[in-house]
């Protein structure tokens, strides 16, 4: 009988490389969660070459004792990237800690004079795994992953301000917010977000909250339905079907709707093992709490459309409020340049502005005919839209 042999370090770190980091987005995760867990109030994320040239994380958490560094999820990372640099302080040391990772090892450590945090930067990914780095998107693709797993942690988080840039271009920022209001304004827009409603539901053990889009609000494809259990960004076919089916007959077939999910749980409630990344999960309980959120969602969107009955639609905060002032001002204007000077001039002068359009009247959706028409209420009596003419 063959004797089994014992896999070298580096091989190991390298299949737990393999399960968890699939494309640099599962870098910048993992290690922005590592700052969350640091208790960073800022955190700040550079990649060149959508990732695969180098990624930076630099937060202002509580920095990294070296005797607690967490060499295990360093190491799976620096056995498939070139080289990993981490320089760390903790708060109330004197000096701090630089290390140099190469293959899964520490090549170098020494104290150095750093600020109070942790930067790490991971340099030219799966540089020694070439079937995974030939079947990387390009950068510009992999920066769209990047953008959306920072969007998901800055949603969530608000309470951390997020800056993710790449060269001189600032793809997102957040900041410090006591709600999601200036996140969520970021990320859908003034329009979309005046048009959210509020829901919540909950159960013995378990509670939803969150906001949807009223039907106007879809979009091709489910990117911005966002889901969290327990502050994690999830994928889950349940809870996604069931908001789905609260917007039955009342959006376009192929369409879907936007939506922030918030799920909180006792742990014993949430199975996260399902795949190593996480990601995808199941819930003791799943038709109880898929139906509660399809009731609170219907619920939402029929209060929504009543007249007299917004009290539940998102009310910017002030900050918020400001932005969406900022954000109306832009937008009716245009910057005109002139012998390299620049004029902020009005779209038309006063008295060539157009005539306000009048307002659309308030309808309550009844039901469907046949999948081609909706049938709602109105104020003159019913009303037949074509919703496919409508999307």
């Amino acid at each position: 009988m063959a004797r089994i042999k014992l896999l070298d370090a580096d091989t190991i770190n390298k299949i737990a490389a393999g399960e968890v980091i699939e494309r640099p987005a599962s870098v910048v995760k993992e290690l922005v969660e590592n700052s969350i867990d640091a208790g960073a109030t800022r955190i700040l994320i550079e990649v060149g070459e959508g990732g695969k040239g180098f990624i930076r994380i630099t937060d202002d958490g509580s920095g990294i004792d070296p005797q607690d560094l967490p060499l295990e999820a360093l190491a799976s990372i620096a056995s498939v990237s070139e080289r990993v640099e981490v320089k760390t302080k903790t708060r109330g040391s004197l000096s701090g800690t630089y290390l140099r990772l190469m293959e899964g090892r520490i090549v170098e450590s020494k104290e150095i004079g750093s600020p109070a945090g942790t930067t790490i930067t991971v340099w030219n990914l799966f540089y020694n795994v070439p079937a995974r780095k030939k079947h990387l998107k390009a950068a510009e693709a992999e920066l769209v992953h990047i953008i959306d797993a920072v969007t998901e942690m800055a949603v969530v988080h608000h309470h951390i301000s997020f800056e993710l840039f790449s060269g001189k271009r600032t793809l997102f920022k957040s900041a410090r917010s006591l709600t999601w209001d200036d996140v969520l304004l970021r990320l859908f827009g003034l329009k979309t977000l005046k048009g959210m409603s509020q829901l919540k539901a909950e159960g013995q053990g378990w509670s939803i909250t969150g906001v949807i889009g009223d039907p106007l609000s879809v979009r091709s494809s489910p990117d911005r339905m966002m889901l969290f259990v327990n502050g994690r960004a999830v994928s889950s076919r349940i809870l996604s079907a069931a908001l789905r089916e609260a917007y039955r007959n009342i959006i376009p077939l192929g369409k879907s709707p936007v939506a922030v999910i918030s799920l909180q749980a006792e742990p014993s409630m949430v199975d996260v093992n399902v795949h190593p990344t996480k990601r995808e999960i199941r819930l003791l309980h799943e038709p109880e709490i898929a139906a509660a959120l399809t009731a609170a969602a219907a619920a939402a969107l029929e209060s929504h459309a009543l007249p007299g009955r917004r009290a539940e639609s998102m009310m910017p905060g002030p900050a918020a409020e400001k932005a969406m002032e900022a954000e109306e001002a832009r937008t009716s204007q245009t910057v005109v340049a002139e012998g390299g000077n620049q004029s902020t001039l009005p779209l038309a002068p006063a008295d060539e502005l157009p005539m306000p359009l009048p307002r659309p009247p308030k309808l309550r959706i009844l039901g469907q005919i046949k999948k081609l028409y909706i049938v709602a209420e109105g104020e003159d009596g019913l009303v037949l839209i074509d919703q496919h003419a409508a999307a």
